[in-house]
């Protein structure tokens, strides 16, 4: 589980990740289409419109246009009318001065000249546009396109007008397919809407019905808004809500979340049946290791399985009876290595009290003397046995707040007396401030004492040594708040062999040592959460490190 959660989390990012991913490369992939698609309507719309424009200019070009037989021309534009019929609703001549008459036979005067101007003063070739306020009453809902009917000499004399009604436009728009979007628009380059999907928009301005103006793809008001300028100068803006932009891409993303869903449930099953089959074995063989480490050999790994899990429960198995071996036969050496040293340290004040016995039988005036060899021997075997008891209980402290600087200095001036004998200097140097700690005072002069005692014993007793003799003591409170306190002697160093077996009890290296002084230093120091680090230093020479904590 713990693998399985990290990984989970791992995948569901790179999920994300790609989902995001493929969803803005959907998206964009989608807009091009549908640019696409309104670029090429826009195009079949433009040309449908100048089409219409086309026709309208071959007719102006008509010399009847030019003569004044008013009755001729209406009857030609009536018959054209019934020809043209699917193209314009009506066709129209206007006159320089605003009068008018249809195709139809109606008759009327333009009041707004707007529509005049754009041909008798811009001179346009010709000019259509959208229902707008200035054309009149007769074109206030229609599509409207003009021609210029020129004379014989150049000049404008009318104009030749058709209108289309907007639903015709609309109808005929709707041929285009617009079905793929939700809406569109028609906009003339004044900003007046045109034609629309909703009719009633007609006429409107494109600022007052949306409130901005469309001039390029974009987004609005959850919709996306495609954008084409069309060759007249006016412009198709089509919308699509976002939602439906994206439909394909979500049913897709729905198959492939499921799938993803699915996925992750099958995998964590099977990671849980796996967890379920491994974990328990590898818990047992957990729970065993922390037994043996607690001291208990006695249990047994069952392997139910036919995999190398099987072979590391009998591996265990049998380092667990091995252990047993190991311990039942360590215990047999550590006491025969126990009655030996006894035996040795006993045998000496026996030896001595069985002849001071003796010589008591016998009337002699060192009766006094010999009575006082026999208590000091005995003494000496009491504390033999004493030291020997002090292993099978826990240290018992009477902890007081101490410098640990002011005792080792007590010590030192004890152990100057002994050194200086031997012509061996004793240097200090504290290079910090050492703050006082908990502390049982005398158990812990008994451990700089002995080491102290050695680290002399060493510097006299090195013979590979060529420097004078000489016993170095820094103390310093480090930055990890632990004093560090280090006695360095000048002798010939520990044996890296022997070195991790220093500490047991009764093990010595010195003919004359009894084995108990390192350990019991161990166990006080221990006792007080402090350690005790033995190493060698780059010369060769011994080093042990005492560091308490602050």
């Amino acid at each position: 589980m713990q693998i399985l959660f990290p990984m989970l989390a791992v995948y569901g990012l790179i999920v994300v990740g790609a989902i995001r991913y493929l969803g803005d490369s959907f998206r964009g992939d989608a807009l091009h289409q549908k640019n696409a698609a309104i670029e090429n309507l826009s195009r079949g719309l433009d040309d449908w419109l100048l089409s219409r424009v086309s026709e309208l200019l071959q007719l102006s070009r008509i010399p009847l246009f030019e003569s004044p037989d008013k009755e001729g021309i209406q009857s030609y534009m009536t018959d054209w009318q019934d020809t043209l019929s699917f193209l314009y609703d009506d066709l129209y001549l206007v006159e320089s001065d605003g009068r008018w008459w249809s195709a139809t036979g109606r008759t009327g005067i333009l009041d707004d000249k707007t529509y005049l101007d754009r041909f008798f003063k811009e001179n346009r070739l010709f000019s259509y546009a959208g229902p707008h306020r200035y054309y009149g009453d007769i074109f206030s809902d229609k599509f409207v396109i003009g021609a210029p009917i020129y004379s014989s000499a150049g000049k404008t004399t009318g104009i030749l007008t058709a209108t289309i009604s907007l639903e015709t436009l609309n109808k005929t728009f709707g041929f285009f397919t617009f079905e793929d979007f939700d809406s569109w628009m028609v906009v003339n380059p004044e900003s007046i809407i045109i034609l629309h999907q909703d009719m009633d928009m007609s006429g409107h301005s494109e600022k007052d019905s949306y409130g901005r103006i469309f001039l390029e793809d974009g987004s609005w008001a959850d919709q996306e808004v495609f954008v084409q300028i069309m060759r007249n100068g006016w412009k198709m803006v089509t919308f699509l809500s976002t939602e439906v932009l994206m439909a394909p891409f979500h049913r897709a993303l729905t198959f492939v979340i499921l799938l993803a869903a699915s996925l992750v449930v099958l995998v964590t099953l099977v990671v849980l049946m796996l967890s379920a089959a491994v974990s328990k074995p590898i818990n047992e063989l957990t729970e065993g290791v922390h037994r043996i480490m607690a001291g208990d050999y006695s249990q047994k790994i069952s392997g139910k399985t036919n995999d190398e899990l099987a072979d590391l429960a009998d591996s265990f198995n049998r380092l667990a009876s091995r252990m047993v071996t190991l311990r039942t036969d360590d215990r047999f050496s550590f006491l025969g290595h126990v009655a030996a040293r006894m035996a040795h340290e006993l045998r000496k004040p026996l030896h001595v009290i069985q002849l001071a016995a003796k010589a008591l039988e016998k009337d002699t005036p060192d009766r006094k003397r010999y009575l006082d060899i026999i208590d000091e021997e005995i003494a000496a075997a009491d504390r033999f046995v004493g030291e020997i008891l002090s292993f099978s209980h826990d240290e018992s402290l009477d902890k007081q707040l101490y410098s640990p600087e002011s005792l080792m200095s007590r010590v030192v001036d004890k152990f100057r007396l002994l050194a200086g004998e031997l012509d061996i200097p004793i240097l200090t140097e504290t290079r910090t401030t050492i703050p006082q700690i908990y502390m049982d005072v005398m158990r812990m002069e008994e451990v700089f004492s002995n080491i102290l005692q050695n680290a002399i014993d060493a510097a006299d007793e090195s013979v590979n040594s060529n420097s004078s003799p000489m016993i170095r003591i820094t103390q310093e409170l480090t930055h990890d708040s632990e004093i560090h306190i280090v006695v360095t002697d000048s002798g010939d160093g520990f044996d890296e062999k022997n070195i991790d077996q220093l500490f047991d009890p009764y093990f010595t290296t010195r003919e004359k040592g009894t084995g108990l002084g390192l350990s019991l230093s161990y166990r006080i120091l221990m006792a007080h959460g402090a350690r005790i680090e033995l190493s060698n230093t780059a010369d060769g020479h011994g080093s042990v490190r005492i560091v308490f904590p602050v």
